[in-house]
C-alpha cells in the first residue's frame, strides 16, 4: 500500500535471498508467480522490493501485487467494521481472493492486468492497468499462502504475534496496545498458520 513506511533490515535481505533461489529454480518458465505469504511484521514488503531490486539487476522484469490493496474495506474505516463484524471475521475471508485469481489467470494467459493500489498519502484507490509481459509476478501479504494452488513458489517468513507487536511499534502502525488489535494480531497469526 502506498504510504506504508519501509524499513529495511539485515534479515530481509536474507529472506529476499531464499526467494531469488526459488526464483532460480523457477527460470526456465515463461512466466513465474511468487508468493510471499507470513504474520505482520516480518518483512513480506521489504522482501518483495529487495527480490523486484535484484531481479532487475539481471534484466528480469517484475511486478508487486500487494494484498494489503485487495482488502473488501477501505484501510481507514477497517477497524471500525472489524469492531462492528467481530472478531471472527478477522482473516483470509477479508480480502478479494477473486480479483487476485483473476489477476494470476491473466498474467498466466498475457493479457493485461487490471489492478488496484490503495493511496495512504491521498486516501484514493487507484486504478493501475499494465501489460503481463514480465518475467515475475510478485504477490505478498499475511494469506498469501491462500493462493499456492495458482502459483510456481511459495515463500512463508515465520514470524509471532510478538514480531508483529514490535513491528507495529516501530513503525507507528495502528494503537498497538489496543486490546481489539491485540485479539487481530493473534487472529491474523493463526489463520496465517494454518495457511503456511
Amino acid at each position: 500500500m502506498l504510504g506504508d513506511k519501509i524499513l529495511f533490515k539485515p534479515h530481509h535481505y536474507k529472506q529476499a535471498s531464499d526467494v531469488l533461489f526459488k526464483i532460480e529454480e523457477n527460470k526456465n518458465k515463461k512466466k513465474i508467480v511468487c508468493l510471499i505469504g507470513g504474520t505482520a511484521g516480518v518483512g513480506k514488503t521489504e522482501s518483495a522490493i529487495i527480490v523486484q531490486r535484484e531481479l532487475y539487476k539481471c534484466n528480469i522484469h517484475s511486478l508487486i501485487v500487494s494484498l494489503d490493496d485487495y482488502y473488501d474495506t477501505p484501510w481507514k474505516e477497517r477497524d471500525k467494521i472489524r469492531i462492528e463484524r467481530g472478531i471472527d471475521k478477522v482473516g483470509a475471508r477479508e480480502i478479494m481472493w477473486q480479483s487476485l485469481a483473476w489477476i494470476v489467470k491473466e498474467y498466466y494467459d498475457g493479457y493485461e492486468l487490471y489492478l488496484k493500489r490503495v493511496n495512504k498519502y491521498s486516501n484514493q484507490i487507484e486504478r493501475v492497468y499494465t501489460n503481463s509481459n514480465f518475467k515475475v509476478l510478485i504477490i505478498e501479504g499475511l494469506y498469501a499462502g491462500h493462493l499456492k494452488d495458482k502459483a510456481d513458489i511459495f515463500h512463508h517468513i515465520e514470524g509471532t504475534p510478538a514480531d508483529t507487536y514490535e513491528f507495529r511499534k516501530e513503525r507507528g502502525k495502528e494503537k498497538c496496545d489496543d486490546e481489539f488489535r491485540k485479539l487481530i494480531i493473534q487472529k491474523e497469526y493463526e489463520e496465517v498458520e494454518r495457511l503456511k
